[in-house]
């Protein structure tokens, strides 16, 4: 994936996740939703977020560390997670970068 001019290296779980919120700009997408969608697993949304968390937060630290701008991924306390619409909606996404 590149982000910024930079490649980066996504675990497949990450790539997913960038996938799904990029896929949506500015939609709320559940942290049950998400677990869903990548995993095929249903749970209830406060185990689906702590499940999350820790990809959301190394994904976060690989957009930064690739470019020096505000994190695209918002979290709406205790619901889920967006990309947000004002960020540079310029990854682009391959499974092959």
């Amino acid at each position: 994936m590149i982000w910024h001019g930079e490649s980066l290296e996504l675990t497949p779980t990450e790539f997913e996740l960038l996938a799904r919120l990029v896929a949506k700009p500015g939609c709320l997408i559940t942290a049950s939703d998400l677990l869903a969608l990548i995993w095929g697993e249903t749970m209830d949304s406060g185990k689906a977020r702590q499940l999350l968390k820790p990809h959301i937060s190394n994904l976060r630290a690989k957009l930064k560390k690739a470019a020096d701008a505000p994190n695209p991924i918002q979290n709406v306390w205790g619901t889920g997670y967006l990309w947000n619409e004002g960020s540079e909606l310029g990854p682009t996404l391959s499974e092959d970068d």
